[in-house]
């Protein structure tokens, strides 16, 4: 199971949150190849952003040297892909906890907007003014989204 994200160019999403959903729902169009994996077509703060999440939530799977290797104990790697104006995350369902904490935490520090769209509420953060708050939240966007 996984936990996802979606870092945002302010402005570039609806506010409304059903306008906001139905494009979440167009720019993440996974299975038709619409996002890549080459992150320098990204707004440069949403590259910054992955760059510092990258730090935590690796690209790689982490297992500690001489561990054994069990594929139910062992957290798989992060996945980011990208858009012009999205990067999107997929994470280990186990780290949902600490990846929103640091995920908020950049945000607000590259100022770009935040939805958590594998998670309960289904919230967005987003900037306004210059003033990094919390937008809208609902129910979970993402199919089989789990609650902590």
């Amino acid at each position: 199971m996984s936990y996802d994200l979606l870092a945002f160019r302010p402005g570039a999403a609806p506010e409304d949150r059903a306008d906001f959903v139905a494009w979440f729902a167009q720019v993440v169009r996974l299975r038709d190849g619409h996002l890549s994996a080459d992150p320098t077509q990204t707004w440069a703060p949403l590259a910054a952003w992955q760059r510092d999440m990258n730090r935590e939530f690796s690209t790689r799977a982490r297992r500690p040297i001489g561990a054994p290797v069990d594929p139910d104990d062992e957290i798989m790697p992060a996945d980011y892909r990208f858009g012009a104006d999205i990067v999107y995350a997929r994470l280990d369902w186990r780290l949902s906890r600490k990846a929103q904490l640091v995920a908020l935490k950049l945000a607000r520090t590259h100022m770009v907007g935040l939805f958590e769209a594998g998670g309960e509420r289904a919230s967005v953060w987003s900037v306004t003014g210059g003033v990094f708050q919390l937008a809208h939240r609902g129910e979970a966007v993402l199919p089989g989204a789990m609650r902590a």
